[in-house]
């Protein structure tokens, strides 16, 4: 496993849920081990994407403080380019380039014990040039970067005082 720079920013989680997401040229760089914004090391699965397409994406953080929601919106494609993602766990119906129905993706402890899963985390290192679409997608991750985020009526709320990020979700 690699080791996250000493000088990178620390991490916090994200979850984001979509009802498809599709990464094009997806490369497999690995687990490596990231500090979170509160000092504890985490192994997460990087994986980079030339692309991702994603339909009626949410993603919100409950980091303790202020947790933050941030609504693509139903129906919304949101495109991002030259990605890179640290993956605590993914999970979601794989249906191309096969048709392998739920799998769960992540470092070990993370990732599901099923043939599915275990057959995709085997595939993973090959970096097969095909792209991967996922449907009911849920992914808890600590860092997304990307060149370009083209998010149509992108918006970024604070939960109201009392509620948690999953329920501000649950109302959009």
């Amino acid at each position: 496993m690699n080791s996250a720079d000493s000088g990178a920013l620390r991490e916090a989680e994200w979850h984001l849920n979509a009802s498809s997401l599709t990464l094009y040229g997806q490369k497999f760089l690995g687990f490596q081990n990231i500090q979170t914004g509160d000092g504890q090391t985490v192994t997460v699965m990087a994986i980079h994407a030339d692309s991702i397409d994603l339909v009626d994406m949410v993603t919100y953080n409950e980091d303790g403080n202020l947790p933050v929601l941030s609504n693509g919106g139903k129906g919304a494609d949101v495109h991002l380019t030259n990605v890179t993602l640290h993956v605590l766990q993914q999970k979601g119906t794989l249906v191309s380039p096969l048709p392998l129905g739920p799998v769960t993706l992540g470092p070990p402890g993370e990732a599901g014990t099923d043939l599915a899963s275990q057959l995709v985390m085997a595939l993973l290192p090959l970096d097969l040039p095909f792209p991967e679409t996922f449907t009911d997608v849920s992914v808890d991750q600590y860092l997304l970067t990307s060149d370009t985020l083209d998010i149509p009526g992108f918006n970024v709320l604070a939960a109201p005082a009392g509620t948690n990020a999953k329920a501000a979700h649950a109302a959009h």
